[in-house]
Protein backbone atom coordinates (compact mmCIF):
# COMPACT_ATOMS: atom_id res chain seq x y z
CA UNK A 1 0.00 0.00 0.00
CA UNK A 2 1.34 3.35 -1.04
CA UNK A 3 0.46 6.58 0.92
CA UNK A 4 1.16 10.45 0.69
CA UNK A 5 4.29 11.30 2.68
CA UNK A 6 4.51 14.83 1.39
CA UNK A 7 4.29 17.07 -1.55
CA UNK A 8 6.90 19.60 -3.86
CA UNK A 9 6.17 22.62 -6.43
CA UNK A 10 9.74 21.18 -7.82
CA UNK A 11 11.24 18.30 -9.60
CA UNK A 12 12.59 16.87 -6.62
CA UNK A 13 11.63 15.64 -3.05
CA UNK A 14 13.65 14.77 -0.55
CA UNK A 15 12.68 11.81 2.04
CA UNK A 16 13.87 12.92 5.43
CA UNK A 17 13.80 10.08 7.75
CA UNK A 18 13.14 7.09 5.09
CA UNK A 19 14.93 4.26 8.15
CA UNK A 20 14.67 1.68 5.27
CA UNK A 21 14.31 0.46 1.96
CA UNK A 22 11.48 2.00 0.11
CA UNK A 23 9.43 2.02 -3.14
CA UNK A 24 8.05 5.60 -4.69
CA UNK A 25 5.28 6.54 -6.88
CA UNK A 26 4.55 10.00 -8.05
CA UNK A 27 1.52 12.01 -9.18
CA UNK A 28 1.30 15.50 -10.38
CA UNK A 29 -1.89 17.65 -8.78
CA UNK A 30 -3.57 20.53 -10.32
CA UNK A 31 -6.86 22.69 -9.73
CA UNK A 32 -8.79 20.07 -11.99
CA UNK A 33 -7.27 17.43 -10.00
CA UNK A 34 -4.77 14.40 -9.82
CA UNK A 35 -2.96 12.33 -12.36
CA UNK A 36 -2.48 8.81 -12.12
CA UNK A 37 0.42 7.33 -10.18
CA UNK A 38 4.09 6.84 -11.93
CA UNK A 39 5.70 3.68 -12.34
CA UNK A 40 7.10 2.28 -9.22
CA UNK A 41 10.89 3.78 -8.27
CA UNK A 42 12.93 1.76 -5.54
CA UNK A 43 15.26 3.26 -3.57
CA UNK A 44 17.73 1.18 -1.28
CA UNK A 45 18.49 3.04 1.86
CA UNK A 46 22.25 3.24 3.25
CA UNK A 47 22.50 3.71 6.90
CA UNK A 48 25.37 3.75 9.48
CA UNK A 49 26.31 2.88 12.88
CA UNK A 50 24.88 5.26 16.15
CA UNK A 51 27.39 7.03 17.62
CA UNK A 52 28.38 5.84 21.05
CA UNK A 53 26.64 6.64 24.15
CA UNK A 54 27.09 9.45 26.37
CA UNK A 55 26.80 10.07 29.74
CA UNK A 56 27.81 6.80 30.70
CA UNK A 57 27.40 6.31 34.93
CA UNK A 58 27.78 3.35 37.25
CA UNK A 59 26.33 3.47 40.76
CA UNK A 60 26.70 0.61 43.30
CA UNK A 61 24.23 -0.46 45.41
CA UNK A 62 23.02 -0.18 48.80
CA UNK A 63 24.77 -3.66 49.30
CA UNK A 64 27.96 -3.00 47.53
CA UNK A 65 27.28 -6.23 45.48
CA UNK A 66 25.79 -5.08 42.45
CA UNK A 67 26.04 -2.52 39.90
CA UNK A 68 23.92 -0.12 37.58
CA UNK A 69 25.44 1.19 34.32
CA UNK A 70 23.61 3.94 32.71
CA UNK A 71 23.99 6.03 29.62
CA UNK A 72 22.31 8.37 27.46
CA UNK A 73 21.05 6.78 24.36
CA UNK A 74 22.06 7.25 21.01
CA UNK A 75 20.23 8.03 17.85
CA UNK A 76 19.05 5.41 15.86
CA UNK A 77 20.65 2.99 18.08
CA UNK A 78 18.52 -1.05 18.36
CA UNK A 79 20.67 -2.72 21.41
CA UNK A 80 23.55 -1.38 23.23
CA UNK A 81 26.40 -3.68 24.37
CA UNK A 82 27.93 -3.32 27.73
CA UNK A 83 31.54 -3.78 28.49
CA UNK A 84 34.01 -4.76 31.48
CA UNK A 85 37.51 -4.64 32.39
CA UNK A 86 39.50 -4.82 35.61
CA UNK A 87 41.31 -2.31 34.96
CA UNK A 88 40.96 1.17 32.93
CA UNK A 89 42.97 0.51 29.98
CA UNK A 90 43.01 -3.27 29.85
CA UNK A 91 40.92 -5.70 27.49
CA UNK A 92 36.94 -5.20 27.68
CA UNK A 93 35.05 -8.27 27.56
CA UNK A 94 31.14 -7.96 26.28
CA UNK A 95 28.89 -9.14 29.39
CA UNK A 96 25.25 -8.56 28.15
CA UNK A 97 23.13 -6.40 25.49
CA UNK A 98 19.66 -4.56 26.27
CA UNK A 99 17.54 -2.09 24.45
CA UNK A 100 17.22 0.03 27.20
CA UNK A 101 19.73 2.39 28.62
CA UNK A 102 20.57 0.92 31.99
CA UNK A 103 22.38 -2.24 33.07
CA UNK A 104 22.84 -4.29 35.97
CA UNK A 105 25.67 -6.65 36.55
CA UNK A 106 25.20 -8.63 40.22
CA UNK A 107 27.28 -10.43 42.52
CA UNK A 108 30.36 -8.43 41.78
CA UNK A 109 33.36 -9.28 43.76
CA UNK A 110 35.90 -6.55 42.30
CA UNK A 111 36.45 -3.18 41.09
CA UNK A 112 35.31 -3.13 37.32
CA UNK A 113 35.42 -0.59 34.47
CA UNK A 114 32.51 -0.22 32.15
CA UNK A 115 32.26 1.06 28.54
CA UNK A 116 28.89 1.10 26.30
CA UNK A 117 29.01 0.70 22.61
CA UNK A 118 25.67 1.36 20.43
CA UNK A 119 24.49 -0.69 17.48
CA UNK A 120 22.14 -1.52 14.74
CA UNK A 121 21.58 -3.56 11.76
CA UNK A 122 24.33 -1.17 9.90
CA UNK A 123 27.35 -1.94 12.72
CA UNK A 124 28.47 -1.01 16.36
CA UNK A 125 29.55 2.54 17.54
CA UNK A 126 32.59 2.74 18.64
CA UNK A 127 33.03 2.20 23.18
CA UNK A 128 31.63 4.62 25.00
CA UNK A 129 34.27 6.40 27.82
CA UNK A 130 34.43 4.20 30.71
CA UNK A 131 32.80 4.82 34.11
CA UNK A 132 34.12 2.79 37.69
CA UNK A 133 32.33 0.79 39.81
CA UNK A 134 34.22 0.41 43.13
CA UNK A 135 33.62 -3.16 45.22
CA UNK A 136 33.63 -3.47 49.10
CA UNK A 137 32.52 -6.33 51.13
CA UNK A 138 31.08 -4.05 53.72
CA UNK A 139 30.11 -0.35 53.90
CA UNK A 140 32.32 2.27 55.55
CA UNK A 141 31.12 3.42 59.10
CA UNK A 142 28.77 6.46 59.15
CA UNK A 143 30.64 9.68 58.20
CA UNK A 144 33.92 8.07 56.51
CA UNK A 145 35.18 8.61 53.16
CA UNK A 146 35.05 4.86 52.06
CA UNK A 147 39.26 4.29 51.43
CA UNK A 148 41.28 2.68 54.09
CA UNK A 149 44.77 4.44 55.13
CA UNK A 150 47.52 2.61 56.74
CA UNK A 151 49.12 4.27 59.57
CA UNK A 152 51.52 1.47 61.05
CA UNK A 153 52.64 -1.79 59.52
CA UNK A 154 49.47 -3.44 60.57
CA UNK A 155 46.59 -0.84 61.56
CA UNK A 156 44.36 1.12 58.80
CA UNK A 157 41.81 4.36 59.64
CA UNK A 158 39.10 5.80 57.65
CA UNK A 159 38.98 9.32 57.17
CA UNK A 160 35.97 11.45 58.61
CA UNK A 161 34.08 12.93 56.16
CA UNK A 162 34.81 16.13 56.30
CA UNK A 163 36.68 18.52 59.10
CA UNK A 164 35.70 18.55 62.55
CA UNK A 165 32.97 21.44 63.61
CA UNK A 166 31.41 22.95 66.71
CA UNK A 167 28.28 25.25 67.46
CA UNK A 168 28.84 26.23 71.07
CA UNK A 169 25.15 27.74 71.77
CA UNK A 170 24.10 24.11 71.60
CA UNK A 171 26.87 21.97 72.17
CA UNK A 172 26.80 19.95 68.98
CA UNK A 173 29.90 18.59 67.28
CA UNK A 174 29.76 17.84 63.31
CA UNK A 175 31.52 17.23 60.37
CA UNK A 176 31.61 19.49 57.53
CA UNK A 177 29.11 18.15 55.01
CA UNK A 178 31.37 18.88 52.16
CA UNK A 179 35.43 17.32 52.09
CA UNK A 180 36.67 20.62 51.26
CA UNK A 181 34.16 22.77 53.78
CA UNK A 182 35.11 25.31 56.45
CA UNK A 183 34.15 28.16 58.45
CA UNK A 184 37.05 30.59 57.89
CA UNK A 185 36.62 33.76 58.96
CA UNK A 186 33.17 32.71 60.88
CA UNK A 187 36.16 31.26 63.67
CA UNK A 188 36.21 35.09 64.75
CA UNK A 189 32.85 34.65 66.15
CA UNK A 190 34.40 32.02 68.76
CA UNK A 191 32.91 32.36 71.79
CA UNK A 192 30.50 30.18 74.50
CA UNK A 193 27.33 31.69 72.82
CA UNK A 194 27.67 31.87 69.15
CA UNK A 195 25.19 30.18 67.07
CA UNK A 196 27.34 29.60 64.01
CA UNK A 197 29.50 26.32 63.65
CA UNK A 198 33.41 27.14 64.07
CA UNK A 199 36.29 24.56 63.06
CA UNK A 200 39.61 25.63 64.10
CA UNK A 201 40.57 24.66 67.64
CA UNK A 202 43.23 25.20 70.25
CA UNK A 203 44.98 21.63 71.44
CA UNK A 204 43.26 19.31 73.24
CA UNK A 205 40.02 21.59 73.64
CA UNK A 206 37.10 18.54 73.52
CA UNK A 207 35.13 19.84 76.74
CA UNK A 208 36.89 17.43 79.29
CA UNK A 209 38.14 19.07 82.49
CA UNK A 210 41.14 18.09 82.56
CA UNK A 211 42.17 20.09 85.37
CA UNK A 212 43.55 23.38 83.30
CA UNK A 213 41.95 26.31 82.76
CA UNK A 214 41.79 26.36 79.36
CA UNK A 215 39.89 23.01 77.73
CA UNK A 216 36.68 24.15 76.03
CA UNK A 217 36.44 24.28 72.40
CA UNK A 218 35.36 28.13 72.23
CA UNK A 219 38.99 28.92 74.38
CA UNK A 220 40.74 31.46 72.12
CA UNK A 221 43.07 32.93 74.71
CA UNK A 222 47.00 33.03 74.54
CA UNK A 223 49.19 31.22 77.26
CA UNK A 224 50.23 27.86 76.63
CA UNK A 225 50.82 26.72 80.52
CA UNK A 226 46.90 26.59 80.70
CA UNK A 227 46.12 24.18 78.04
CA UNK A 228 45.58 20.75 78.38
CA UNK A 229 49.31 18.40 78.75
CA UNK A 230 50.90 21.63 79.85
CA UNK A 231 49.95 21.32 83.68
CA UNK A 232 51.14 24.45 85.43
CA UNK A 233 49.97 24.99 89.09
CA UNK A 234 51.07 24.63 92.65
CA UNK A 235 49.64 20.70 93.12
CA UNK A 236 50.50 19.63 89.96
CA UNK A 237 54.00 21.45 89.20
CA UNK A 238 55.04 21.33 85.84
CA UNK A 239 54.49 18.50 83.25
CA UNK A 240 54.14 19.41 79.81
CA UNK A 241 54.80 16.37 77.93
CA UNK A 242 51.13 14.72 77.66
CA UNK A 243 49.87 13.96 74.53
CA UNK A 244 45.98 13.07 73.26
CA UNK A 245 46.55 9.17 74.22
CA UNK A 246 46.17 6.87 76.89
CA UNK A 247 45.11 8.53 80.63
CA UNK A 248 44.24 11.81 78.44
CA UNK A 249 42.89 10.27 75.51
CA UNK A 250 39.36 11.79 76.40
CA UNK A 251 40.80 15.96 75.40
CA UNK A 252 41.11 14.15 72.19
CA UNK A 253 38.01 15.49 70.04
CA UNK A 254 36.61 12.45 68.52
CA UNK A 255 37.38 10.18 71.86
CA UNK A 256 35.32 12.21 74.31
CA UNK A 257 32.27 14.31 72.32
CA UNK A 258 29.65 12.08 70.17
CA UNK A 259 29.81 13.43 66.41
CA UNK A 260 26.42 13.96 65.26
CA UNK A 261 26.89 12.84 61.74
CA UNK A 262 29.66 10.18 63.28
CA UNK A 263 27.58 7.88 64.71
CA UNK A 264 26.94 9.86 67.06
CA UNK A 265 28.23 8.17 69.83
CA UNK A 266 31.69 9.25 71.95
CA UNK A 267 34.82 6.82 71.84
CA UNK A 268 34.13 6.36 67.79
CA UNK A 269 36.88 8.62 66.51
CA UNK A 270 40.38 9.84 67.32
CA UNK A 271 43.13 12.03 66.31
CA UNK A 272 46.46 10.66 64.79
CA UNK A 273 49.57 11.09 66.33
CA UNK A 274 52.50 12.81 64.49
CA UNK A 275 53.74 9.24 63.95
CA UNK A 276 50.37 8.10 62.35
CA UNK A 277 50.55 11.11 60.46
CA UNK A 278 54.01 10.81 59.00
CA UNK A 279 53.41 7.49 58.06
CA UNK A 280 50.19 8.25 56.08
CA UNK A 281 52.54 11.46 54.00
CA UNK A 282 55.66 9.55 53.88
CA UNK A 283 56.03 5.55 55.17
CA UNK A 284 53.03 3.72 53.78
CA UNK A 285 53.04 1.55 50.60
CA UNK A 286 49.95 1.90 48.20
CA UNK A 287 49.01 0.09 44.87
CA UNK A 288 49.69 3.11 42.48
CA UNK A 289 52.94 4.33 44.71
CA UNK A 290 50.50 7.85 44.86
CA UNK A 291 50.38 8.88 49.18
CA UNK A 292 49.27 12.63 48.01
CA UNK A 293 49.19 15.24 45.53
CA UNK A 294 48.56 19.21 45.86
CA UNK A 295 44.91 20.14 44.12
CA UNK A 296 42.66 23.22 43.24
CA UNK A 297 39.32 23.13 43.24
CA UNK A 298 37.43 25.77 41.24
CA UNK A 299 33.86 24.51 41.55
CA UNK A 300 34.49 24.58 45.67
CA UNK A 301 34.42 28.30 46.14
CA UNK A 302 38.49 27.76 44.71
CA UNK A 303 39.44 25.10 47.41
CA UNK A 304 43.36 25.07 47.63
CA UNK A 305 44.17 21.59 49.26
CA UNK A 306 45.89 18.24 49.92
CA UNK A 307 44.17 15.14 48.60
CA UNK A 308 45.49 11.83 50.38
CA UNK A 309 45.27 8.46 48.21
CA UNK A 310 43.80 5.39 49.56
CA UNK A 311 46.27 2.54 50.19
CA UNK A 312 44.43 0.75 47.30
CA UNK A 313 43.61 3.47 45.06
CA UNK A 314 43.64 2.23 41.08
CA UNK A 315 44.55 5.36 39.33
CA UNK A 316 41.36 6.65 38.27
CA UNK A 317 42.56 10.06 36.95
CA UNK A 318 46.19 12.05 35.56
CA UNK A 319 47.67 13.45 38.17
CA UNK A 320 50.80 15.86 38.31
CA UNK A 321 53.51 15.92 41.09
CA UNK A 322 52.49 13.60 43.12
CA UNK A 323 54.33 12.76 46.51
CA UNK A 324 56.17 15.97 45.93
CA UNK A 325 55.99 18.02 49.04
CA UNK A 326 57.11 21.42 46.83
CA UNK A 327 54.32 21.26 44.19
CA UNK A 328 51.98 23.89 43.54
CA UNK A 329 48.06 23.48 44.27
CA UNK A 330 47.38 24.43 40.50
CA UNK A 331 49.44 21.25 39.52
CA UNK A 332 46.01 19.85 39.67
CA UNK A 333 42.86 21.84 38.61
CA UNK A 334 40.23 19.22 39.59
CA UNK A 335 36.47 19.26 37.83
CA UNK A 336 33.25 18.88 39.66
CA UNK A 337 32.61 15.28 38.25
CA UNK A 338 36.38 14.09 38.26
CA UNK A 339 36.18 14.97 42.10
CA UNK A 340 33.00 13.21 42.38
CA UNK A 341 34.92 10.03 41.13
CA UNK A 342 38.02 10.48 43.12
CA UNK A 343 35.75 10.53 46.73
CA UNK A 344 33.58 7.85 45.50
CA UNK A 345 36.79 5.71 45.97
CA UNK A 346 37.96 7.23 48.88
CA UNK A 347 40.42 10.03 48.04
CA UNK A 348 40.19 12.67 51.23
CA UNK A 349 40.27 16.40 50.75
CA UNK A 350 41.74 18.49 53.47
CA UNK A 351 41.07 22.10 52.74
CA UNK A 352 43.96 24.99 53.42
CA UNK A 353 41.64 26.31 56.02
CA UNK A 354 43.91 28.57 57.66
CA UNK A 355 44.57 29.43 61.35
CA UNK A 356 43.14 31.11 64.44
CA UNK A 357 45.56 33.67 66.55
CA UNK A 358 43.29 34.70 69.83
CA UNK A 359 40.31 35.51 67.51
CA UNK A 360 42.07 36.23 63.97
CA UNK A 361 42.21 33.94 61.24
CA UNK A 362 44.65 34.09 58.71
CA UNK A 363 44.10 31.80 55.88
CA UNK A 364 46.83 32.46 53.22
CA UNK A 365 50.47 32.90 53.00
CA UNK A 366 51.70 36.20 51.27
CA UNK A 367 48.57 36.33 48.84
CA UNK A 368 49.33 38.17 46.01
CA UNK A 369 47.74 38.95 42.67
CA UNK A 370 49.98 37.01 40.98
CA UNK A 371 50.22 34.13 42.84
CA UNK A 372 47.12 34.05 44.60
CA UNK A 373 47.09 30.24 45.00
CA UNK A 374 49.33 30.58 48.43
CA UNK A 375 45.97 29.19 50.80
CA UNK A 376 47.66 27.33 54.26
CA UNK A 377 46.29 24.31 56.24
CA UNK A 378 46.99 23.23 59.27
CA UNK A 379 45.97 20.62 61.26
CA UNK A 380 46.33 18.95 65.43
CA UNK A 381 48.00 15.88 65.88
CA UNK A 382 47.40 14.13 68.84
CA UNK A 383 51.38 14.75 70.05
CA UNK A 384 52.62 16.56 72.26
CA UNK A 385 56.54 18.28 71.40
CA UNK A 386 58.00 19.76 74.61
CA UNK A 387 55.82 23.01 75.32
CA UNK A 388 54.30 22.79 72.12
CA UNK A 389 52.45 20.48 70.52
CA UNK A 390 52.57 18.77 66.95
CA UNK A 391 50.75 19.63 64.11
CA UNK A 392 50.29 18.91 60.01
CA UNK A 393 50.83 21.75 57.86
CA UNK A 394 51.27 22.52 54.20
CA UNK A 395 50.96 25.54 51.65
CA UNK A 396 52.47 26.58 48.69
CA UNK A 397 55.10 24.37 48.01
CA UNK A 398 55.62 23.02 51.57
CA UNK A 399 54.30 19.91 53.31
CA UNK A 400 55.76 20.12 56.84
CA UNK A 401 55.35 18.87 60.57
CA UNK A 402 56.45 21.67 63.66
CA UNK A 403 55.67 22.74 66.68
CA UNK A 404 53.09 25.16 67.59
CA UNK A 405 51.79 26.66 70.24
CA UNK A 406 48.56 25.38 71.60
CA UNK A 407 46.68 28.35 71.88
CA UNK A 408 46.50 28.43 67.93
CA UNK A 409 43.29 27.56 66.65
CA UNK A 410 43.96 24.86 63.65
CA UNK A 411 41.90 22.22 61.55
CA UNK A 412 40.86 18.90 63.08
CA UNK A 413 40.71 15.81 61.04
CA UNK A 414 39.22 12.69 62.99
CA UNK A 415 39.91 8.98 62.10
CA UNK A 416 37.85 6.09 62.18
CA UNK A 417 39.79 2.77 63.35
CA UNK A 418 39.66 0.33 60.20
CA UNK A 419 40.61 -2.99 62.15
Amino acid sequence: TFYIIGGSSTPTFTDQGPGSDNYYRLAAVNSVGQSAQSDIVYCAFSGSAPEPPTDVTSVISQYYNSATISWSSSAGASEYKIYKSSTKNGSYGLIGTTSQTSFVENNLQTDNFYKVSAANSWGESEKSDWTYSYYTATPSPTGTINGKFSISGNSQVYFSQGNLMYRASTNIWRFANEQWSYCGADNENISSSYDGWIDLFGWGTSGWNNGNLYYRPYNDQYDDAYYIGYHYGPTDGTNYNYSLTGTYANADWGVFNAIQNGGNQAGLWRTLTYEEWNYVLNGRSTTSGIRFAKAYLPFAYGCECILLFPDDWPELVDLNDTNNTSAEYTSNTITSDTWALMQSRGVVCLPASGYRTYANVIDDYARTYSNPAVGVGYYWTASADGYHSMCFNFKENNVNFNSAGRFYGLSVRLVHDAN
